[in-house]
């Protein structure tokens, strides 16, 4: 849609304003990350009892998934948006290929790898029966290694630190709290010892 709208405005003899384009960007980005937390912040509580008593379980896996494949959707936007950004001189190989662009290569790049993981985590769900339930969960939660990347992207990469640093700070802290309560709650507990007289 943002293509065949430049290509429109181009035939008239306009240009996208850049400044648009920027804040598209950013706010596209931003949206990917929110999307993405709260994706894998479903993903962790789907195992708990509360999702699990109080929704359906096929509700819950469709939940997960429209926010796991929307959140790859927007960042694929979020990337696609480079290539009519005026600021920097962004080609397809630059975004395909991590680490290579012309901004901020490293931060850019940790932001392409993590999208591959996103990608990677959210296609195995379709290969269970071929890789097994255990290969599909050593993959998925490669999820974690795809949050931590795109916090990171975003902190290095991103012109919103002062405004987002404390959000990603609030968000991460969230999730590892989440993921250290599934943890426990794993745990086998030691059985009550009955003492008697």
């Amino acid at each position: 849609a943002f293509y065949a709208a430049s290509m429109l405005l181009e035939r008239q003899g306009l240009e996208l304003d850049n400044e648009s384009v920027w804040y598209a960007i950013r706010a596209s980005g931003a949206v990917a990350y929110f999307l993405l937390a709260a994706s894998t912040a479903w993903g962790i509580l789907l195992s708990g009892r509360l999702v699990k008593r109080r929704v359906p379980a096929a509700l819950a896996l469709e939940l997960h998934t429209i926010l796991s494949w929307t959140a790859i959707g927007m960042s694929v936007y979020h990337a696609y948006l480079l290539l009519f950004s005026r600021f920097f001189d962004y080609t397809v190989v630059d975004l395909l290929v991590p680490f290579v662009g012309p901004y901020e290569p490293l931060a850019v790049g940790l932001g392409i790898v993590g999208l591959y993981l996103m990608i990677l985590t959210s296609a195995s769900f379709y290969l269970i029966d071929r890789i097994g339930y255990r290969s599909f969960r050593l993959v998925h939660n490669l999820t974690y290694i795809a949050y931590v990347l795109a916090t990171v992207h975003s902190v290095l990469a991103g012109s919103d630190g002062l405004l987002f640093n404390p959000v990603y700070v609030a968000v991460s802290a969230g999730l590892f709290l989440l993921t250290l309560a599934r943890i426990l709650a794993r745990r086998p507990h030691a059985p009550r010892r009955i003492y008697t007289s």
